[in-house]
């Protein structure tokens, strides 16, 4: 199955004299997504108020990612840093990940091959590309890389799987919500929290709203709007289509939106 998300920001610069100046960045993913082997696994726990013994079962689902297509764009004359950053978007390429029906993600199960592809993806780009500021970038991430941790919060950043697993289990009741952190880009000061409500559903998907708001403590962000709604189709607990804007600044003079984008399609376009 094929998905399309597209992460767009548009910021605004708003000068002494009232003035606004504008600037865009988007990319946009097609991603394919492989069904692997499942898993079940039965539990049985016993009761001491009634005395009984019980038994749960869970379906873990298990997936891979493909990245098949990227396109970058920056505004202006950028060629060699869209170049840059759309091969980037290729270091989680394959990466494999297992989801309980319950709607949380319980393993990562191919980290080890993800670094060896970076180490790979990281030499190409040292070969093509130069200058202080693509060492750090590389740097960084190789960092990055050592820490389990960090493959976890792959799925919690908008930027980049955090809207292709959001933590809904299969079954709910028609009053379910829940909260989860939650990062808008690669940045620590975008964390923020996100809760998802359900809404209505019909015979092939249910649908859900999104809120999301800053922790108590981040005084970093000052936000404006933020929300959004996703569509889950119900045969397979997959997204159909999710759509969330954030708008909000750290400077009253710099403005930022971002409008994150996810659809099933059927293939990519040979555009």
């Amino acid at each position: 199955m094929f998905y399309l998300q597209t992460n767009t920001l548009n910021r605004t610069l708003i000068t002494e004299d009232g003035k606004e100046n504008r600037e865009s960045f988007s990319c946009v993913r097609y991603i394919k997504l492989h069904t692997l082997t499942n898993r079940s696994e039965k539990k049985v726990f016993y009761n001491k108020d009634l005395k009984m013994h019980f038994e749960s079962s869970n379906l873990y689902r298990n997936y891979e990612i493909e990245i098949v297509k990227v396109f970058v764009e920056f505004e202006g004359d950028l060629k060699k840093a869209q170049d840059f950053q759309r091969r980037l978007n290729y270091k989680y390429d394959w990466i494999q990940v297992e989801i309980c029906n319950n709607g949380k993600i319980t393993n990562i199960g191919n980290l080890e091959d993800i670094r060896s592809n970076w180490l790979l993806l990281r030499q190409k780009l040292q070969d093509d590309y130069a200058g202080a500021s693509v060492k750090d970038c590389l740097d960084k991430l190789s960092n990055q890389f050592l820490d389990d941790d960090y493959f976890n919060n792959l799925f919690i950043r908008y930027y980049e799987y955090g809207l292709l697993f959001p933590t809904i289990p299969e079954k709910h009741t028609d009053t379910w919500q829940d909260k989860r952190i939650i990062y808008l880009d690669t940045f620590t000061e975008s964390q923020m929290i996100e809760t998802t409500t359900f809404f209505s559903e019909n015979d092939e998907f249910k649908t859900y709203n999104l809120n999301i708001t800053k922790e108590a403590n981040n005084n970093h962000i000052n936000l404006i709007s933020a929300n959004g709604q996703l569509e889950r189709i119900k045969k397979d607990n997959l997204i159909q289509k999710c759509d969330v804007k954030v708008k909000y600044f750290y400077d009253e003079s710099i403005i930022n939106e971002w409008n994150f984008g996810l659809e099933r399609i059927v293939e990519p376009n040979n555009n």
